[in-house]
């Protein structure tokens, strides 16, 4: 059986597309785990945003709050979410003091750079003048239950001021 150039044409142009195809999905992982990788990516988002509302209730009420629900309720601050959006449960919250804290989540995957995952971390989007300048690497995460140390700061950044997060404990 002799091929028309069509019909070579037609499977060169198919086999293109099926290695093209394959190619994307080895990149981008399996669905589960780009699943995981989006939920991961929630949670760092939401404990980001939860950590930029603690600036602006310290501002108003002079004080850290007793608990994230506090947080939620207080006018003029605005968190979208408290609780992981795939467990359904509370994001832990520990008060350290007067100004510190400690957040903390549970993540399916770690976003560490040895990892081999999808970098997760600060979002591009997300810029206030405390976290949002942290960096992507204040924000990596093991595996599992992963919590981050902060500290709400008494007086108001200034643009383009950098503040410095609260080295691990060793």
């Amino acid at each position: 059986m002799k091929l028309t150039s069509a019909q070579i044409v037609a499977f060169s142009v198919t086999a293109v597309v099926l290695v093209t195809a394959g190619i994307g999905a080895y990149m981008a992982g399996s669905p589960s785990k780009v699943r995981a990788v989006t939920i991961d990516n929630r949670r760092v988002q939401d404990l980001q945003q939860i950590a930029n509302a603690m600036e602006d209730y310290y501002r108003v009420e002079k004080k850290i709050p007793d608990s994230l629900e506090t947080l939620k309720m207080t006018r003029n601050v605005y968190v979208s979410s408290i609780v992981d959006q795939e467990t359904q449960k509370l994001y832990e919250y520990t008060v350290k003091d007067k100004l510190k804290y400690e957040l903390c989540a549970a993540f399916t995957l770690s976003n560490l750079p040895d990892s081999g995952n999808p970098k997760t971390g600060a979002t591009p989007y997300y810029n206030s003048y405390y976290y949002g300048n942290y960096g992507n690497d204040f924000w990596n995460h093991e595996a599992g239950r992963t919590c981050f140390d902060l500290e709400v700061h008494p007086e108001p950044a200034q643009p383009g001021a950098l503040p410095v997060p609260v080295p691990p404990l060793k």
